[in-house]
């Protein structure tokens, strides 16, 4: 069981899955350059790890998502 990848990562986990510091990703999260969170339940927010992972492919570029890569 221990080759479980999760779905979802908190705030700091996101941050830590892209190397950079929580302030650096809450600031990016800011400016619409990374996805945002989804609320799961109220006060619980989780980025999809799928989400980032595209978004680090270049596959989640906003306004482009009719753009065939």
């Amino acid at each position: 069981m221990s080759n479980l990848r999760p779905l979802v990562v908190s705030e700091r986990g996101a941050a830590h899955l892209l190397s950079i510091r929580v302030d650096e990703f809450r600031s990016l999260v800011a400016h619409g350059t990374v996805p945002r969170g989804r609320e799961l339940a109220p006060g619980l927010t989780r980025w999809s790890v799928e989400e980032l992972s595209a978004f680090v492919a270049g596959k989640a570029v906003q306004g482009l998502e009719d753009v065939d890569w």
